[in-house]
């Protein structure tokens, strides 16, 4: 029989502590949030109860999930994804409940996409040097390797188109990429790893270079088969560190990166003006910090001129807040969709549907968009270049 918001929904009192609990909230902020009295809360946290639907849809919004999860008939047991690559200190900041989500969605997007039989087209390129000893020599064979158009990627008009330019390059080597928005201000990215199945979560929240820069970070990551949640800050000796250094020589080849310093006029030891620095920027489509860590490990500045800058790194690397009278990338429905999904896993699910695997209500499920609008979905897909997966 049908709920309906009159109903009453046993619930375990276990169940419902977890799942509180696992989302970091005490009862009191719980309360606040959801509009619900303390002390009924307290009683649902202590003792099995019979609770009515409208209650637990409220407390499930606060989640930000289906109010069938009180369903469950024992405590709620948070997948680990992954390592968790933050400092020391950034690992103190709980992760939010958007955050949490994200993290299922992604697991749920590979699992999905395995039982669609999605294949990755081509594997990303073997290359026969040890990374963790010299991720930049790993990362300019690989690029080599890859055969990126760099024509192409200077073409671009904006740093958003860098960014899908990177996000496709990857995308045909088999990379499930998608974009989602989380507070947790210490997590940048995060890659999660499912036997043949890979996919990296860029933060929505960051500028489009800083976006671009995490992308490649995660890539090493996954290169060397560690998955996890990241912040890009380097300890003294970090796994971080290292793949922020192969993201910056994949992105700023040694070769071109020594051209145009010398053409531009930039001298060692001496900091870059900031004519100087926003032609490296914009050529290789990098942010500030990204350019001055690449200034740093080619020799052009040293350390402490380096660790001078990174704390300026939070003033540039999150997209302006709507108040500030700036645009954003939000707005567009179909876009952030396609972005949240990914196109690997959205064409995938498309072809499903095509060839009779999958009907509406299923794929409207699985890419979380309505019957209604899947139409016009799809014709934003097919305009994004990708037919196939």
């Amino acid at each position: 029989m049908p709920y309906n918001n009159y109903m009453n929904v046993p619930v375990k009192a276990a169940v419902f502590k977890s799942l509180r609990e696992n989302r970091n909230y005490d009862i009191s902020t719980l309360s606040q949030s959801s509009g619900l009295e303390e002390t009924s809360l307290v009683g649902y946290d202590t003792q099995d109860s019979t609770i009515e639907l409208a209650t637990l849809e409220k407390i499930a919004k606060v989640y930000k999930k289906r109010w069938t999860i009180f369903l469950l008939q024992a405590p709620e047991v948070l997948k680990k994804h992954g390592n968790d690559n933050r400092s020391r200190h950034n690992k103190k900041e709980v992760l939010d409940v958007d955050l949490l989500n994200a993290l299922d969605t992604a697991e749920y997007i590979l699992e999905t996409s395995a039982e669609l039989g999605g294949n990755a087209s081509k594997e990303i390129p073997q290359v026969n040097i040890d990374i963790a000893i010299n991720p930049d020599g790993y990362a300019q064979r690989l690029r080599e390797a890859m055969k990126v158009d760099d024509k192409k990627l200077h073409s671009q008009t904006d740093d958003f188109g860098a960014l899908r330019f990177w996000k496709d390059v990857l995308t045909d080597y088999g990379l499930y990429i998608s974009e989602m928005g989380w507070e947790t201000e210490s997590v940048r990215a995060f890659s999660i790893i499912k036997k043949d199945r890979t996919i990296v979560v860029l933060s929505t929240k960051e500028n489009p270079q800083p976006r671009t820069f995490s992308l490649f970070h995660e890539l090493c990551h996954v290169l060397m088969k560690q998955e996890g949640i990241c912040d890009l800050h380097e300890g003294a000796d970090d796994i971080e560190a290292l793949c922020n250094r192969f993201a910056a020589g994949f992105l700023m080849p040694e070769t071109s990166f020594r051209t145009l310093a010398t053409e531009i006029g930039i001298k060692k030891n001496v900091m870059p003006s900031d004519d100087q620095l926003k032609s490296l920027r914009k050529f290789f489509g990098t942010s500030r910090l990204a350019t001055y860590r690449r200034l740093y490990t080619l020799g052009y500045i040293t350390k402490p001129q380096y660790e001078s800058v990174q704390n300026d790194y939070s003033d540039s690397s999150k997209l302006p807040d709507k108040k500030s009278g700036k645009k954003s990338q939000g707005g567009d429905y179909y876009r952030n969709m396609l972005s949240s999904n990914g196109k690997r896993f959205t064409v995938e699910a498309f072809n499903a549907y095509s060839n009779g695997a999958i009907g509406t209500r299923t794929l409207s499920r699985i890419l979380n968009v309505s019957v209604d609008n899947l139409q016009k979905f799809r014709e934003r897909v097919d305009k994004s270049g990708i037919s196939s997966a």
